[in-house]
């Protein structure tokens, strides 16, 4: 039913707990899948039962672990940043949302104010709670979606000057709307 992603370089220390969080879920994924960008990963985790590794000598930055993605085969993806730590309902309310409306659902979304500049903006999620789901214009650091809807990632590649290491939430916020319709 559910593949979670996990991104892994800079905070590796946080990587066991961040498992240990995954697998407490009330909904536990069917896989989980490590994408170890361009350091070596401690060997003890290589053994973990049920979790595939993918090393890479390089780093990719924070757009690789996305092509993970047509790995998976299940119907749902959460793609998690390294220090992402979910809550124990996250995997199942999330899919809740997802059996109501074909969305991107995530756990901090922003809504902005402007239409020319990032700032200023509403946060909902992790650093400001709420109780309701919100509409918002982009979602980042966790994202749980189909598989299928997932193929207007790479409809429309990224600008080049974009670089590693950001704008991969508003990218995929940006084509599941623009080519998917989706919220």
């Amino acid at each position: 039913m559910l593949t979670v992603i996990l991104n892994c370089y800079k905070r590796q220390e946080y990587l066991r707990e961040q498992i240990d969080f995954v697998n407490a879920q009330s909904l536990k994924p069917k896989k989980i899948i490590i994408w170890n960008n361009g350091k070596p990963l401690d060997p003890e985790i290589d053994f973990l039962q049920g979790i595939t590794v993918i090393n890479s000598s390089e780093n990719f930055g924070v757009w690789a672990r996305f092509s993970i993605v047509p790995l998976a085969e299940t119907e749902y993806i959460c793609v998690m940043d390294d220090d992402v730590f979910p809550g124990c309902n996250f995997f199942k309310s999330s899919l809740e949302i997802l059996a109501r409306e074909d969305c991107l659902v995530g756990g901090r979304g922003l809504r902005f104010l402007s239409h020319s500049s990032y700032a200023p903006f509403i946060s909902y999620g992790w650093d400001s709670p709420n109780e309701s789901i919100q509409d918002v214009d982009i979602i980042g650091h966790i994202w749980l979606f189909r598989r299928e809807s997932f193929v207007a990632f790479w409809r429309e590649l990224p600008s080049p000057e974009i670089g590693r290491y950001s704008g991969e939430d508003m990218h995929l916020s940006y084509t599941f709307g623009k080519f998917r319709g989706l919220r």
